[in-house]
C-alpha cells in the first residue's frame, strides 16, 4: 500500500472505505500516514548514530507532510539537520561525517587528509527500514479510517 497524491493505492478494502469518507478526510488521512512513516525513519536514523555523537543524534529531524509547490504531491523528509534552525539542536558537521570527504589540501599544498564516513547515510537507513515505514503508514491509515467511520 502506498500513498500517491491524495489516494491510497493497494489494499482494495482499505481503498473502498477510504474513498467512501470523502476527499477532505482522504487527504487528511494520507498526510497523517506519511507523517507516521517518516517518524519511523527518523527513529531508525537516530538509533543508528553512535552514542558518542549526541549532538548529531539530536540534530536528526523530519519535516511533516505538506504539499510540494512544484509537483502538487505531498512530500516528507528526514535526515541530519532537517527541520532544525541554526543554533540549538543544529549540527553542521553531520553532513560531512555521513558521506565523508575527499583528500583536502591547504593553500600551500600541504595535505590535510580526508574525513572517513563515520555516520550512516540517510538513504541506506531509508532503504533498510522501508518495510517498517510502510507498515507504520498502513497502521495509521487503518487506525484513522476506523476513527472516521466511528464518527459517522
Amino acid at each position: 500500500m502506498a500513498v500517491s497524491a491524495n489516494l491510497v493505492v493497494g489494499d482494495q478494502e482499505v481503498m473502498r472505505r477510504l474513498r467512501s469518507l470523502g476527499d477532505k478526510i482522504e487527504k487528511k488521512i494520507a498526510f497523517q500516514a506519511l507523517n507516521a512513516s517518516v517518524g519511523e525513519g527518523r527513529k531508525a536514523l537516530r538509533a543508528a548514530v553512535p552514542s558518542r555523537y549526541k549532538r548529531i543524534r539530536k540534530a536528526v529531524g523530519n519535516k511533516t507532510a505538506r504539499k510540494d509547490k512544484r509537483t502538487g504531491l505531498p512530500s516528507v523528509k528526514f535526515g541530519y539537520n532537517v527541520g532544525k534552525k541554526v543554533g540549538r539542536g543544529f549540527a553542521p558537521h553531520a553532513a560531512p561525517l555521513s558521506v565523508g570527504t575527499r583528500e583536502r589540501f591547504t593553500k600551500d599544498g600541504e595535505r590535510r587528509g580526508r574525513a572517513p564516513k563515520i555516520l550512516p547515510s540517510v538513504s541506506t537507513i531509508a532503504e533498510s527500514k522501508k518495510r517498517e515505514m510502510r507498515d507504520a503508514m498502513e497502521r495509521k491509515i487503518r487506525q484513522q479510517i476506523e476513527k472516521e467511520m466511528a464518527k459517522l
